[in-house]
């Protein structure tokens, strides 16, 4: 998984590499604070915005509510409308998430098993099981519909797996000197 960011004091400092990619290179330069605070800020709106891991606190909220809190909390004015950050935000947001979906090989698996997934749920919703030949035959043997709804409960559990795995790579805690796990989102 694609780390740009690590997570100290509840702000998000970037790796040094990200700051040879647009946007955060320009948001970066153009900062002309001592200690790159609107930088930081902005970076750290963008990280807890695209971030889907399971150790960052907003990631289950909802799009708008998400977009609220953390709009106030860094960018010192409470946005409603995605749309109306500035374009530097929204391509950060949108670099933070292309990293996150095509950063991991397991993350490129899951996307892909979960379409494959989605297709065949499809294909056995527009199955007809009390279609019949012009002899009166089933078309489709009720034995084959049983065999693909165990092979969809599989593959689901084969997901629901590969999930927990992602979502394990995300959450790259990290142990205290009392040996306690935490994740970035918990360090100060």
């Amino acid at each position: 998984m694609s780390k740009l960011f690590v997570i100290e004091n509840q702000i998000c400092k970037p790796q040094e590499e990200v700051l040879l990619i647009e946007p955060f290179k320009s948001i970066w330069e153009n900062d002309n604070t001592p200690y790159k605070e609107i930088a930081i800020k902005k970076f750290t709106f963008m990280e807890l915005y695209a971030s889907k891991s399971v150790s960052n606190p907003y990631a289950e909220y909802d799009d708008k509510r998400r977009l609220e809190e953390l709009s106030e909390l860094y960018l010192g004015q409470k946005q409603s409308n995605y749309i109306m950050l500035d374009e530097e935000l929204l391509k950060g947001v949108q670099v933070i998430q292309e990293f996150q979906n095509n950063g991991s090989a397991s993350m490129r698996l899951y996307r892909g098993l979960l379409a494959s997934v989605d297709r065949l749920i499809e294909h056995l919703n527009e199955l007809d099981p009390d279609a019949r030949t012009n002899t009166g035959a089933y078309v489709i043997k009720p034995v084959d519909i049983l065999n693909a709804v165990a092979k969809a409960n599989d593959a689901v559990i084969s997901l629901d797996a590969l999930k927990k795995k992602i979502e394990q790579e995300q959450l790259e805690s990290t142990r205290t000197k009392g040996n306690k796990v935490i994740s970035d989102y918990e360090r100060v």
